[in-house]
């Protein structure tokens, strides 16, 4: 490993871990060859020869399984293999056998600090200082991890600590650059920066501190400039190759941008990734033509040409050649094959597989997935696309198995945890999805879609408290993500906390001005400041492209503050502009609508209906504002006209479907929740109210009671009262009633004044013999005037009456 190298890797690793020193004179036989064992491994480790040394080191352990040398000699080669775990297994070992080996602890505490465990990082660093109380390592690892949780002074103590021993300790000041940087002193926070960075120049992790602070500063050409210095300073350093090309291509200086790109895949000729990110680039900026041209020379000129045929064929695919596309891909795996390399031709199989996916080309897809297993019965990708196709074939528990099987050889698969969360969930084991979200989420290191996908779920489990912590560090991790800022600010004000999401309003500004102005004016209006809310909205509305949440924004803290005819000039202010602007008409309806001035609102729902044909708001609204009115025929065909017209019609099948619930045309209720269900068959409300409807009505159907059970399956876990119900009720119907009994009674308790809710857990409770319990649930039923079921609630009580 190079000077350079190392340097890299200054500010969160410690320079080396303590060996033990052994004394060779007089030694026996087996402990000249375990230091002979160790000293080679250490040899080649500098060599960069980590599988011959890792040879030496597990004959070192072979010899002596407590040889803190042999197992420090383990940690470093699979930190240079980033094998962290298995790093991890062996620093634990030698603080096993050494509990005072400073070393160990506080690379220990370093890698629990890289992985947000920070009270383990804390321990270790505490332990490292009692041992060692003037070790500058353990001092700036106690100064980090002071530093992220919060407590600032004892951070800044120990750095100045660690400076006191060691002036020019990079780390120690990255640690003060820190906590200016929180203290939002950007200025003293450079100052510093210029300070360490001149006295290590060639330290990349110094570098890279100052890089930070200057993106922090907001100076795009002075963050250019340094990135050109650092490129100049450290030519072979990819991350900052790629950094600057970034920054190139941003300004549209995309020639610049590309050569940065080739100066990385010329520097490594063997690596296929650099050189796609070259056609990528390519792709992108000049279209198929140009891309394929790229593709083409390096199928021509390299030895390894799959991954660049593989490329073509996407092109092919995208741009609307199927046929070509699989052909090449075929050639592709027939090449692989002869070449007898069956590795590439199995990955090219399931590309075509995905392919023909898209297609719905399943039997095909499934047939090369089973080539593939026959082949490689572990093959993860494989695994993992049959375990999605079963999925989707709703056989779950052999999905399972695959994704069981998947994980094995690839434990942190985001895409894997998250179906195998999915899986979990259709099942009914609400905590195993619940911890495979969790672990899917971590990693991808909290991207948006799987982690808006675990907020959803947890939502969905009554576990709003979770919410805001999951989003807080999902924003700590991916600090610029407009998605995940927005989501902890609209969770922050639901929750009424201002200040926070004033602080978030001030991220979003860096990202997205109107998102944080229209989170500032929510924060005002929230503690009823309304006038300078809407100071910030209105000069909102001013800008150009103003979009429909700034225009509903504003009609909301106009009718909160209570200044209807205001909100009306402000929205007639916006038609005037444009007519068919259907969010305002919309929203001047729903101000008609509160002032009880109906014909003006069907008015405006019209105009937006004729705006806006494809959308489901304005059907909605009309066919509510028709019930209101009486008129059910007009609100129904409404409804059956958006189901037809709009994209996204299960808002209007759902409301259709409850409608006939509520007139008891049950037949016409399941047929509509049905053919929700088919097209939304993740919808869990579409599932519970189609199951529900079905064993409620239908429960002499035999095939109607088998496809409640098989909907409701989903619903097992769900901590929604609703659910609950249902999935209980479908088990009654089995005659699973302690299983019913476990679900019906947090439901009944939730939902008291539920006559059906209630009659259900006095039914289960009855089965299994405790009128007592069963009493009150059917009298609370019977309680409710013209309840459907009063007659077998009466059977139900007479029955226990006469078993009394």
């Amino acid at each position: 490993m190079g000077a350079v190298s190392r340097n890299v890797n200054r500010l969160v690793m410690i320079a080396g871990l303590a060996f033990g020193t052994m004394a060779l004179a007089g030694c026996d036989s087996a402990e000249e060859r375990l230091a002979k064992h160790v000293a080679s491994g250490e040899e080649l480790v500098q060599d960069g020869a980590l599988a011959k040394a890792t040879v030496e080191f597990r004959n070192a352990l072979a010899i002596d399984a407590n040889s803190v040398a042999a197992h420090s000699g383990m940690a470093e080669v699979y930190e240079a293999q980033r094998n962290y775990p298995a790093m991890i297994a062996h620093l634990n070992k030698i603080v096993e056998i050494d509990p005072v080996n400073v070393g160990a602890l506080v690379k220990l505490g370093q890698m629990m600090l890289l992985g947000g465990q920070l009270d383990e990082a804390l321990a270790n660093a505490d332990s490292a200082i009692a041992a060692e109380p003037k070790n500058v390592d353990a001092l700036v690892l106690k100064a980090g991890i002071s530093l992220r949780l919060g407590n600032t002074d004892t951070a800044l103590d120990f750095a100045q600590q660690a400076i006191a021993l060691d002036p020019a300790n990079p780390t120690a000041h990255a640690v003060l650059i820190g906590e200016r940087l929180q203290a939002e002193d950007i200025e003293r926070a450079l100052a510093i920066a210029n300070d360490i960075t001149e006295r290590a120049p060639q330290d990349m992790g110094v570098a890279l501190v100052k890089l930070q602070v200057l993106e922090k500063r907001g100076d795009a050409e002075e963050v250019g400039a340094y990135l050109q210095q650092l490129v100049e300073r450290f030519p072979d350093q990819v991350s900052l190759r790629s950094a600057l090309s970034r920054w190139y291509a941003e300004r549209g200086q995309d020639a610049e941008a590309e050569a940065q790109l080739r100066a990385i895949a010329e520097a490594n000729p063997d690596d296929s990734d650099a050189a796609l990110r070259v056609a990528q680039f390519i792709l992108a900026k000049q279209g198929d033509e140009a891309a394929r041209a790229e593709l083409e020379r390096l199928v021509a000129e390299k030895d390894e040409k799959t991954p660049y045929q593989v490329a073509l064929a996407q092109i092919d695919y995208e741009g609307g050649e199927q046929e070509a596309a699989k052909t090449r891909l075929a050639g592709v795996i027939q090449d692989a094959e002869d070449a007898g390399n069956s590795a590439d031709a199995n990955s090219v199989r399931l590309m075509l597989a995905r392919f023909l996916l898209r297609e719905n080309a399943r039997d095909e897809a499934k047939a090369l997935v089973k080539t593939v297993l026959e082949g490689d019965a572990a093959n993860a990708d494989a695994l993992a696309l049959r375990a999605a196709l079963r999925y989707d074939d709703e056989d779950y528990s052999n999905a399972l198995l695959d994704i069981r099987a998947a994980l094995a050889s690839a434990p942190n698969n985001p895409q894997l945890l998250l179906l195998s969360a999915r899986t979990h969930l259709k099942t009914g084991s609400t905590d195993i999805a619940g911890e495979n979200f969790a672990a899917a989420m971590q990693a991808a290191n909290y991207a948006p879609d799987i982690t808006m996908e675990y907020v959803k779920f947890l939502r969905l489990d009554n576990r709003d408290d979770a919410v805001l912590t999951v989003l807080t560090q999902a924003v700590r991790a991916q600090p610029g993500n407009e998605k995940l800022l927005n989501a902890l600010a609209a969770e922050q004000l639901r929750v009424g906390d201002w200040a926070a999401a004033d602080e978030t309003a001030k991220q979003l500004a860096q990202i997205n001005s109107e998102s944080s102005i229209r989170v500032r004016a929510a924060t005002l209006s929230g503690r009823e400041r309304y006038d300078e809310s809407l100071a910030l909205l209105d000069s909102l509305s001013k800008e150009p492209g103003q979009s429909d949440g700034a225009l509903a924004a504003m009609v909301q803290v106009y009718f909160k503050a209570g200044k209807i005819d205001e909100a009306m000039d402000f929205l007639g202010g916006v038609l005037a502009e444009n007519p068919a602007n259907a969010q305002a008409l919309m929203l001047r309806a729903a101000l008609n609508i509160s002032e009880k001035k109906t014909a003006a609102a069907e008015a405006d729902y019209k105009a937006a209906l004729a705006a806006a044909p494809t959308v489901a708001p304005p059907y909605l609204a009309l066919a509510r504002l028709y019930l209101r009115e009486g008129r059910e025929d007009e609100a129904v065909a409404m409804l059956k006209e958006g189901v037809e017209a709009t994209d996204d019609p299960s808002g209007l099948m759902l409301f259709l479907g409850g409608y006939y619930e509520s007139k008891q045309r049950v037949d016409d209720a399941i047929a509509q929740y049905r053919a929700l269900f088919e097209a939304r068959p993740d919808s869990l409300v579409a599932a519970n109210n189609l199951a529900s409807l079905l064993v409620e009505y239908k429960a002499d159907d035999e095939a109607a009671k088998a496809e409640a059970a098989k909907i409701a399956g989903s619903l097992r876990g769900v901590s929604v009262p609703a659910f609950q119900d249902t999935y209980g009720w479908v088990q009654y119907q089995l005659g699973n009633y302690e299983e019913a009994l476990r679900y019906l009674v947090p439901a009944a308790d939730a939902l008291s004044d539920n006559p059906f809710v209630r009659y259900h857990a006095g039914l289960a409770y009855a089965a299994l013999g405790d009128g007592a319990a069963a009493r009150p649930h059917l009298e609370a039923a019977l309680a409710t005037p013209d309840f459907a079921f009063a007659d077998e609630a009466k059977a139900a009580l007479a029955t226990l009456d006469a078993n009394q």
